[in-house]
């Protein structure tokens, strides 16, 4: 009787400790870490962009110093940030091609003062939309399914096997509960490349309305360097002395040359005292990608086999 009631107690304190640590886009992280391996991304001299070099990537910013690129972007028209729009959704209808896709998904989240961090391997199929992860991180064996109607429209995870949290099996929660969204900015329902370009053209197109040609200042790199080798256009967008409300003060989004792929954004917070260059809020990272795998419903079901709900 006792055992029991000991057993009952251990399970509820599991309990409490999986809901405690539920993160945003159905993500479980116990502690903020840093992302092994990462590193900042190395970019060219930048240029102002317009409709011709940014659609083309032409190498038009070797030879050109900060100090001209600067001041060129401060007369920039007040459309200048019509060629990044044309960028994104350029990028965001690339991967909409695509039937599904697996990739190494990194993600860096600002949740009050706390950045949580993750990594973990990722099936996504964007018709119907359904999502699969992995931890490949400290959190390795926690694993999440987002499948739309074939679970009502909630995710359903599990925290690793073997330890004290997954004694109590699978969970299913709303993607936006207060639950699922602790320590996360966005939902499971928002993961992917496409929903991640959907949110940076929103974000564009708002800021495009203000119609001032001095904010945001604009900046394209069509030699960005990634880890150091994949070769990228970049484009930077930043609010220097800004009269508007914005959400970010500085955005960055990298494509993949040779597939056109958003691969990595970077969202900064407003300088301060603590952090004169701005603070990380958002960053999401792609790599491994491999598309048109022949995901099937299988994929995102609990029961599959090689799953371990």
């Amino acid at each position: 009787m006792r055992q029991a009631k000991r057993f009952k107690q251990c399970a509820a304190r599991a309990s409490s400790v999986v809901f405690a640590v539920v993160c945003g886009a159905g993500f479980f992280f116990s502690a903020a870490a840093p992302v092994a391996g990462d590193e900042p991304p190395k970019v060219s001299s930048r240029v102002v962009p317009n409709d011709a070099n940014v659609a083309n990537g032409a190498n038009v910013a070797n030879g050109a110093n900060g100090a001209a690129a600067n001041a060129n972007a401060a007369n920039a028209p007040s459309s200048q940030l019509l060629p990044f729009l044309q960028l994104a959704r350029s990028g965001r209808a690339t991967v909409a091609a695509v039937r599904d896709y697996e990739a190494t998904f990194t993600k860096q989240e600002l949740v009050g003062r706390t950045l949580y961090s993750g990594r973990m391997f990722l099936k996504l199929r964007n018709d119907p939309f359904s999502v699969y992860l992995r931890f490949i991180d400290q959190n390795n064996g926690r694993e999440v399914v987002y499948a739309g109607p074939r679970y009502q429209y909630k995710l359903v995870a599990h925290e690793a096997p073997g330890t004290l949290s997954g004694i109590i099996g699978s969970i299913s929660l709303e993607p936006n509960s207060a639950r699922a969204m602790a320590e996360g900015r966005h939902p499971i329902t928002e993961i992917g490349m496409v929903k991640m370009m959907d949110g940076l053209i929103r974000q564009w197109e708002a800021e495009s309305k203000w119609q001032d040609p001095q904010d945001p200042k604009v900046f394209y790199y069509p030699n960005a360097k990634l880890a150091g080798q994949i070769e990228c256009k970049a484009a930077i967008t930043r609010h220097e002395n800004s009269q508007h409300s914005y959400r970010f003060y500085e955005t960055r989004i990298f494509f993949d040359k040779q597939s056109n792929f958003p691969i990595r954004l970077e969202q900064y917070g407003t300088p301060d005292q603590a952090h004169p260059q701005g603070y990380l809020v958002e960053q999401y990272i792609y790599t491994n990608i491999k598309t048109n795998v022949g995901l099937s419903d299988s994929d995102f079901d609990t029961r599959n086999r090689s799953y371990h709900f």
